[in-house]
């Protein structure tokens, strides 16, 4: 409105005017307010989105760290366990070599306490066979090689 209407207006309708007034500027303030809590919100969201991006780029690079020393400490192990693996393998055929060779000598040892045994029974035995023959002998009166010689000599008689 102009000032020439202003002028013309009263006091009533001004003071109506002027409530009105006071009313949109109000809501205007309160839509102004509601606006900027809006954009706030929205600003906090790029704002977070970027930085849950930035985050999500550096859990990237944890985790593939992560996973190169889960690789690294993998290949170690395999490691590990190629020279425990050969280390077992050689200390196994040692082991093996000396109980072969143990158990050789404790053969051989065992073979010639027999072989003695053997010989000793068989030096009885002959004792025993010369006693009994010279019993026999003495006790028919022959001796054993002149019999011998007898039935020796009546064979090419025949």
């Amino acid at each position: 409105m102009e000032q020439k209407d202003l002028k013309k207006i009263k006091r009533r309708e001004l003071l109506e005017l002027m409530l009105e007034q006071a009313k949109r500027i109000q809501e205007l303030e309160l839509e102004v307010k509601n606006l900027k809590s809006e954009l706030d919100s929205k600003r906090i969201k790029i704002k977070e989105s970027g930085s849950i991006a930035e985050a999500s780029l550096k859990l990237n690079e944890v985790f593939e760290s992560a996973q190169k020393a889960v690789d690294q400490y993998y290949e170690n192990i395999k490691d590990n366990c190629k020279k425990m693996e050969a280390s077992l393998k050689r200390e196994t055929t040692l082991q093996r070599n000396k109980l072969i060779k143990e158990t050789v000598e404790k053969l051989k040892k065992k073979e010639l306490e027999l072989e003695e045994k053997y010989k000793k029974k068989e030096e009885a035995l002959l004792k025993a066979n010369n006693n009994s023959s010279s019993k026999v002998n003495k006790v028919t009166g022959k001796n054993p090689s002149k019999s011998k010689k007898k039935t020796g000599s009546n064979k090419r008689k025949k």
